[in-house]
């Protein structure tokens, strides 16, 4: 069975550079990734299957099976040797802005990958935005915490 990672749930993955990250635009990179997959040409969760539906390996070797869309970021792990990309992907991120396109990315026009590019760039940096925002509310409700205390003495 699928697991669905959340942002509260992000694999241990070390944080990469946006430029290293970007590596994974390409399907050919992507598949590189996925030396240590579980799953082999006869099964539908294949590596190649897996990088033409815009996955990437990110396990670790006691979580193997762990893939991340490099577009929209979900985390899937817990895959079955039936389990088929696509639909899994369409499952779990049906607003995923690579599910649109559904093809090789040699059939994309310079448009569609300016959406995608963008897109990919935007869930960047809405994502670092808001880990600076949590930040600073954590910190401003320390400070806080730390003025009523001082407060009552």
């Amino acid at each position: 069975m699928i697991g669905c990672r959340t942002d509260d749930n992000i694999s241990n993955e070390k944080d990469i550079s946006v430029r290293d990250a970007f590596h994974y635009y390409w399907e050919e990179n992507r598949l590189k990734s996925f030396t240590n997959w579980p799953f082999s040409d006869k099964n539908q969760c294949n590596p190649k299957k897996m990088a033409q539906a815009g996955f990437y390996a990110c396990g670790s070797k006691d979580e193997r099976d762990l893939a991340k869309c490099f577009f929209c970021n979900k985390e899937l792990d817990g895959w079955e040797p039936d389990d088929d990309p696509w639909l899994e992907h369409s499952k779990h991120s049906k607003n995923c802005i690579f599910l649109k396109y559904n093809g090789a990315e040699d059939d994309l026009t310079v448009e569609e990958h300016t959406e995608l590019i963008t897109t990919y760039f935007e869930n960047v940096l809405n994502k670092k935005v808001a880990s600076v925002q949590a930040k600073i509310q954590k910190d401003f409700n320390e400070t806080l915490a730390t003025a009523k205390s001082v407060k009552k003495k």
